[in-house]
């Protein structure tokens, strides 16, 4: 892992759920349609859920019920066109998404923390910018769903009749909402976190190195025990007449001499 640091992991975090909420949201009603208890159109709605999300339109179609009401308010083409264009849009939400969450991942643990952040932003940016385009193609179908439902309303049963008993709409706002939260994230987080920067290979050098310091400590303090022990032998030979004052002074020097040597070496 490379620069390791804590605005790197938040930052990669943030693009990362960012990226993982535009997934979701695709399971969020492109376009639904409420039906009132009075209607009547010729096809049974009151119980019928018309409604669309982004991952069914990845089939170009509309579910069967929701296409029977559109060709039934619209001219045939209308059935291909929209979920048409509403599927080109799902495959390429589904491709950010799934780029984001990928490449978000990888620059993190291999990328440097300038390109983890950068990666990270990009991301985000595109996000929101997918997220916008979808609510625009969301509010998009449903206009154009409502009009023509009112001009079938009025053209088949009267300028009176109760155009209001059909509601639309659109649930694409909710990755919007995401989106722009992420991108708040974003900017504050780069701004106020720190750059604490955390190696797992320099602490592990640390403990080494601790390791090898405290060895030599050990090492040391053998040493000194044996040099008092010949220290005491020596000066018995002395007392006991066996070594010459010269010769005691002598193996001291070099036994002295001997033990800082050792003890700068383990050091």
């Amino acid at each position: 892992m490379k620069d390791f640091s804590i605005k790197k992991l938040v930052l990669s975090g943030i693009a990362l759920l960012s990226s993982i909420a535009l997934l979701l949201c695709m399971s969020s009603y492109v376009v639904t349609i409420g039906t009132g208890i009075n209607a009547d159109i010729g096809i049974a709605l009151n119980s019928l859920g018309l409604s669309v999300t982004s991952f069914q339109l990845l089939s170009f179609k509309f579910p069967a019920v929701l296409a029977e009401y559109v060709e039934y308010i619209m001219q045939k083409e209308f059935v291909d066109i929209l979920p048409t264009v509403g599927g080109i849009f799902a495959i390429l939400q589904l491709a950010s998404a799934i780029a984001g969450i990928i490449t978000t991942v990888i620059t993190f643990f291999v990328g440097s923390k300038e390109t983890a952040n950068k990666t990270a932003k990009a991301f985000i940016i595109v996000n929101l910018i997918v997220s916008v385009v979808a609510l625009i193609i969301g509010i998009i179908m449903t206009v154009v769903l409502q009009i023509v439902w009112v001009q079938f309303a009025e053209k088949n049963y009267g300028v009176d009749y109760d155009t209001s008993q059909i509601s639309f709409g659109t649930g694409n706002f909710i990755s919007l909402i995401f989106s722009v939260v992420f991108l708040i994230a974003y900017i504050v987080c780069a701004k106020f976190v720190p750059e604490t920067i955390i190696s797992v290979a320099k602490k592990e050098n640390k403990g080494s190195s601790i390791t090898k310091s405290e060895g030599g400590i050990d090492s040391v303090i053998l040493a000194e025990k044996e040099a008092t022990i010949l220290f005491r032998t020596y000066k018995e030979l002395y007392d006991g007449e066996i070594i010459s004052s010269a010769e005691y002074i002598q193996k001291k020097g070099k036994l002295l001499n001997y033990t800082l040597e050792k003890a700068s070496k383990e050091i």
